[in-house]
């Protein structure tokens, strides 16, 4: 019960604070499985891996401690998924997909279509955030502002 619990509040502070970025999806319709299987995916504070279950059914694995919020070698817990359009999601409004502007997997908002968080790469080397404010210097000023405006941290 009680990782029920954790699961849905860990899965609904996606939905809370679906403001996050922001800023555009851009993808050119295609679906990026290969872009998005069996590797790492970590946002600031979030680590996953996608498996394929079947033709169109996914499942998220999770590799996040809730106490700490830090990344665990052992998956925590896993949701089922499916394809939707380009797109995995599972049952929130939150999906991953492939940028192919920023050439990254993005956690998606499905009503609007908005970028909530990138993929944080090493090769970012902590500059996630200065690389987002050059490639939508007009979009990326303004998640911020609404950011604030809201009381959401990044």
């Amino acid at each position: 019960m009680k990782k029920i619990l954790i699961l849905s509040m860990f899965l609904g502070s996606f939905s809370s604070f679906a403001l996050g970025y922001d800023l555009p999806f851009t993808n050119d319709g295609k679906f990026y499985e290969e872009k998005l299987l069996n590797r790492e995916i970590s946002t600031e504070d979030t680590t996953l891996k996608i498996e394929k279950m079947s033709d169109q059914k996914y499942k998220v694995v999770y590799y996040n401690d809730f106490e700490t919020g830090e990344k665990t070698d052992k998956p925590t817990f896993s949701v089922d998924a499916v394809k939707n359009k380009n797109m995995i999601c599972d049952d929130t409004d939150v999906c991953i997909a492939y940028d192919t502007k920023l050439k990254r997997a993005v956690f998606v908002d499905k009503d609007t279509n908005k970028i909530i968080f990138p993929e944080v790469l090493d090769s970012d080397n902590g500059k996630t955030d200065e690389i987002l404010e050059k490639l939508y210097p007009n979009d990326f000023g303004k998640a911020k502002n609404d950011d604030v405006e809201s009381g959401v941290e990044r």
